[in-house]
């Protein structure tokens, strides 16, 4: 007679690789997927495996063989995440179908999609046709600045004029104020990572003096540090979805970054990842409540902050894991935060 138990449906010897002991650490894993808590789930996972003393690509090969275990499980079918609605990823296949199924979770659109929404959702509610225009960090193609209509339109940005190749009029964004006249200009559009601006303070304080009265600050930030998928998450290396298991940014130690790069990127790449991503400076690690203070403390006054991207909020035991690791934080749910500043008078 057939066992009533799901999990005896895995073979045992894959539930349990030899170089993995105990099996009863693995069994965690399998629980934890039963519950529903995939994130976790991957994150012991690689844990489990990096901290049985195997490294480099042991590990990756280790971690590979129990993902298909653990993916041939009747409590990974309800989690498959290749296929489905909302599923845009154009991702080449992983290594091995279940890291594929799992990885697949959370596509990330590209910066410029990203981009063009928040353009999209600035001029439904604001408009750009014959305004001046300031754009914050220079993250606007040229075909979209000339399809708006505006009557004038300045990027301030780190970024070189020659890397943006630009027809529209670019100044040097720095901590001292640009030579533009005060309340000249009608809007501030903002989508650029905050790490594109020098001073993000001293930015928001010069958007303050060029915006004339009833003037619109518009900001599109994301994907926040303390989303799911972290600052892109090496969105660029993986066309366009995440390389790893949701807010492992959050969960994962350096060496459980490096064993889950073996397995979706291979040995020869995983290191370079890993030390870009250990590399990134403070300003690319904001978590939403980071963002908030910024534009709080900001000279103009606040109208709109609506978090984005809210479908993958974390379940509350993950929440709660993540608020012990990063005391101080709570809200983990948002991709992007959507901002509105206005400065006052008629």
């Amino acid at each position: 007679m057939a066992s009533s138990d799901p999990r005896d449906a895995c073979p045992r010897d894959a539930r349990s690789p030899a170089s993995i002991e105990p099996p009863a650490r693995l069994e965690v894993c399998f629980e934890l997927l039963a519950e529903g808590e995939v994130d976790l789930a991957l994150v012991e996972l690689t844990r489990i495996v990096r901290r049985q003393g195997e490294d480099g690509p042991r590990a990756a090969s280790t971690l590979a063989r129990v993902l298909d275990a653990l993916g041939a499980a009747p409590e990974a079918r309800a989690f498959d995440r290749s296929a489905g609605p909302g599923v845009e990823s154009t991702a080449p296949p992983l290594p091995t179908d279940a890291a594929a199924r799992f990885h697949g979770a959370r596509p990330v659109p590209s910066r410029g999609a990203r981009v063009e929404r928040a353009l999209a959702d600035c001029a439904a509610r604001h408009g750009f046709a014959d305004k001046h225009v300031i754009e914050l960090g220079g993250a606007l193609p040229e075909p979209s600045i000339r399809a708006l209509g505006v009557r004038s339109w300045t990027s301030l940005t780190s970024l070189s004029p020659e890397r943006l190749a630009p027809r529209h009029r670019v100044l040097p964004l720095s901590a001292r104020p640009v030579p533009l006249a005060a309340e000249h200009y009608h809007l501030v559009f903002l989508a650029a990572p905050l790490h594109h601006l020098p001073d993000p303070g001293f930015a928001l304080a010069e958007s303050a003096r060029l915006l004339r009265p009833g003037g619109i600050l518009f900001a599109s930030l994301g994907p926040l540090w303390s989303g799911p998928s972290g600052w892109s998450c090496f969105e660029d290396w993986g066309d366009g979805a995440p390389l790893l298991p949701g807010w492992s940014q959050l969960l994962f130690e350096e060496a459980d970054l490096a064993a889950w790069l073996g397995v979706t990127v291979g040995a020869e790449r995983r290191n370079e990842l890993a030390a870009r991503f250990h590399a990134q400076t403070r300003g690319v690690r904001l978590f939403e409540e980071d963002v908030f203070e910024l534009f709080r403390d900001a000279p103009l006054l606040l109208e709109r902050l609506e978090p984005v991207g809210t479908e993958c909020a974390p379940s509350p035991r993950l929440r709660e894991r993540l608020a012990a690791i990063h005391p101080g934080h709570s809200r983990f749910g948002a991709k992007e935060l959507r901002i509105e500043l206005r400065k006052g008078g008629s």
